[in-house]
């Protein structure tokens, strides 16, 4: 889980350079990214069960301080947080990318007489940060996502009481994180479902627009999908479903991507960020890699199993609704399917 750390040189003070030892980058961080990608923590929707827990957990153990950090990219995201006005941190400078290192509790009792800590601007200036303790947060695959953690202005110590409470908390909080995904991920397939897919849609719409970014949305279907049920007996459909998802997770890696099961074997993919030619480009690869499965089909015309693929595109969604871009996706869809299946059909607004 280690990765090697490093110095920073700060200039917070114009006459003194002080030396901050930044935490180490976790070897797996690639992994470690896509899990807090998946659980959309970073989203600012309030959210009322992690505010509660952050609030229990400052009044339980009397700091003034308490937060739900998420460590995203090259930041500490507060996901809830009580005491301070500050919604997010340079990873560089968190003593939560620290604590994501550590298996159990990570206690920092007088920052200013820590060399990881005492040169850190949080400790020596506003919000002056001294004493520190915190518990690694992992989602549902056992990576660490962020930590649950408390602050104070002075130096504190923790007793064994507060120590487990603090751990129940946290326990608490990844139980939370499982029923999530629980309520959010099809058993069979592991892509999101439809669920997920109603409530994520929404929200890249929104965000994009906000941003004025591009954004894509793919439709997908299996073509003549009864007649290999028919065929081949609804265990093969199973495991035929799984294979396609796992082409789909696999082709659909970049960061923001979403793949979801929508239905029996009806597949959606939304690409935020994502104009019309990068979609077309993705949607080729798609393809390709269906037809290097080679998944026999004897009642398909071409002995194998095909899906065809409905693109809608968007600029930016300023000045559309997003039930036209909805729209667009399935009469796109549906012209690959008059065109004969195994294709594509694009549809830009």
């Amino acid at each position: 889980m280690r990765g090697h750390s490093s110095i920073l040189y700060c200039s917070a003070c114009r006459e003194v350079r002080s030396v901050v030892q930044c935490p180490a980058m976790p070897n797996d961080e690639k992994e470690r990214q896509a899990a807090v990608d998946q659980l959309h923590l970073t989203d600012v929707d309030i959210e009322v069960a992690f505010d509660r827990l952050a609030k229990l957990l400052a009044m339980l153990l009397e700091m003034p301080i308490s937060v739900f950090t998420v460590i995203d990219g090259d930041r500490a995201f507060f996901r809830s947080v009580i005491g301070l006005s500050l919604r997010e941190s340079p990873r560089q400078l968190s003593f939560c990318a620290h604590c994501i290192l550590q298996h159990d509790l990570f206690i920092v009792e007088d920052a200013r007489l820590d060399p990881r800590f005492r040169d850190n601007p949080n400790v020596t200036g506003l919000p002056n940060l001294v004493f520190y303790a915190g518990t690694p947060v992992h989602a549902p695959n056992g990576q660490p996502i962020g930590t649950l953690c408390v602050f104070d202005h002075r130096p504190r110590a923790l007793t064994r009481t507060m120590e487990n409470t603090m751990v129940t908390l946290t326990a608490i909080l990844e139980d939370e994180l499982r029923m999530r995904v629980l309520s959010t991920v099809d058993y069979l397939t592991g892509l999101f479902n439809r669920r997920q897919y109603d409530d994520a849609i929404g929200r890249e719409w929104n965000r994009t627009r906000r941003m004025g970014l591009p954004l894509s949305l793919f439709s997908i279907d299996i073509d003549h999908f009864k007649a290999f049920n028919d065929h081949y007996g609804h265990l093969a459909g199973d495991a035929c479903l799984r294979t396609i998802s796992h082409a789909l997770q696999k082709e659909c890696a970049r960061s923001g991507d979403q793949a979801f099961r929508v239905g029996g074997e009806e597949f959606a993919v939304i690409l935020p960020g994502t104009g019309l030619p990068g979609a077309r480009i993705l949607a080729t690869r798609l393809k390709q890699a269906l037809h290097r499965l080679a998944i026999p089909h004897e009642r398909a015309p071409k002995q194998e199993v095909t899906f065809s693929i409905g693109i809608a595109a968007v600029t930016s969604p300023a000045g559309h609704q997003l039930v036209e871009f909805l729209q667009a996706a399935d009469d796109a869809l549906y012209g690959a399917k008059k065109q004969g299946r195994d294709c594509m059909v694009a549809k830009p607004l």
